[in-house]
């Protein structure tokens, strides 16, 4: 399977997760809690939902729905599940993008004006006026830092996937193509990360 099939699948894969996971239902809870509830703990409560998702799929099934749809898993180099300790190190960048998205909605709900905003357009104007700091550029700067191996990497890992020792793998054909064999020690195995 071409490598830019796996990058297909790896995109179709999140954006599945982040249809199923978080647009239905936790987007839209998320968005009527920004203009019409405004609980803070409830976008913990969220964030939590997520954190737990990704690290606990990947190590209990191999996969979250969205890679299970398009046919990926995440494996160890003995071709066997990962263990809790590898999905949690493999999670830990999200982590970080997470952690910084709750920081910044804390600042976002203590800020004046955005108790009163109930409308995107308002807190739009409330967001532009808060004192943002840098560290969600820092995290996904760092997020985009440990992920962009997987483009020269002959064995297409991010470095949390080296550190944590899984690839990505295809465990299926696509489009009636052959599966090919998969030797993490092989400059041409095929995988793909997330």
């Amino acid at each position: 399977m071409a490598a830019g099939r796996l990058g297909f699948c790896f995109t179709a894969g999140f954006c599945l997760d982040g249809l199923w996971l978080c647009f239905l239902p936790l987007n839209l809870l998320a968005q009527h809690n920004l203009l019409v509830l405004k609980s803070f703990p409830l976008v913990v409560l969220i964030a939590l939902v997520w954190w737990v998702y990704k690290p606990f799929m990947e190590w209990r099934y191999g996969a979250t729905f969205g890679k299970m749809v398009v046919k990926i898993r995440v494996l160890d180099s003995s071709m066997q599940n990962i263990s809790l300790n590898q999905a949690l190190l493999r999670f830990l960048p999200y982590f970080a993008i997470g952690l910084s998205q709750l920081l910044f909605h804390f600042n976002l709900f203590h800020t004046v004006g955005f108790e009163t905003a109930n409308n995107l357009q308002l807190i739009q104007e409330v967001v532009r006026d808060m004192q943002t700091n840098s560290s969600a550029f820092l995290t996904y700067f760092l997020f985009l830092f440990l992920v962009t191996p997987i483009v020269y990497d002959e064995k297409r890992q991010a470095i949390y996937d080296k550190l944590s020792q899984t690839y990505c793998v295809a465990v299926q054909p696509l489009l009636d193509e052959e599966t090919p064999s998969f030797d993490p020690t092989s400059s041409n195995a095929e995988q793909l990360d997330h």
